[in-house]
């Protein structure tokens, strides 16, 4: 229901901004599904966010920027809950969710209220994708915005998930 009902996206993305409500630890740390680990992220998770809602890469993107020239990524995130709830942030986001149209739904509404006093930005290894640049050296490889992206080897950042499935096939 709402205006962010019939999007591209699945519906649970727009279960991100209310993860302080639905999961009681301090923190956590968020992958979309088409995202491969290239590295240990325990630094990742581990970043001081003290004060902070929320902690992404900025995309490096020009044809989006609807809130001012910063702009996240969240496929990759690292959620402060403790502060969110404090501030009572989530029933301002899902207040927004249900009422207003948003391209990019739940990234949307973090860019909106948490850049750029409440974000940290994160170095492009922790998102590396067409949007937020490619780095050399990924700690997390994103497929963002690819279709049929675990079947096209000619994308930047491949090889890690050909890695993948030759671990998993044994």
């Amino acid at each position: 229901q709402g205006p962010n009902a019939r999007t591209p996206f699945s519906y649970m993305s727009l279960l991100r901004p209310s993860l302080s409500r639905i999961i009681p630890e301090r923190k956590v740390l968020y992958l979309d599904v088409d995202t491969v680990v290239c590295d240990d992220l325990s630094r990742l998770y581990d970043i001081d966010m003290t004060g902070k809602w929320w902690a992404a890469v900025p995309e490096v993107q020009t044809w989006y920027h609807p809130f001012g020239p910063e702009y996240y990524n969240n496929g990759v995130s690292v959620y402060n809950l403790e502060q969110m709830r404090a501030d009572g942030i989530v029933e301002i986001l899902e207040h927004e969710l249900a009422t207003v149209y948003h391209r990019f739904p739940d990234q949307d509404v973090m860019n909106k209220y948490a850049v750029p006093e409440m974000v940290i930005p994160l170095p492009n290894r922790f998102n590396s994708c067409g949007c937020c640049g490619v780095s050399p050296r990924p700690a997390i490889v994103h497929f963002a915005g690819i279709p049929n992206w675990y079947g096209n080897p000619y994308m930047p950042g491949h090889e890690y998930l050909d890695e993948v499935i030759r671990l998993c096939e044994g």
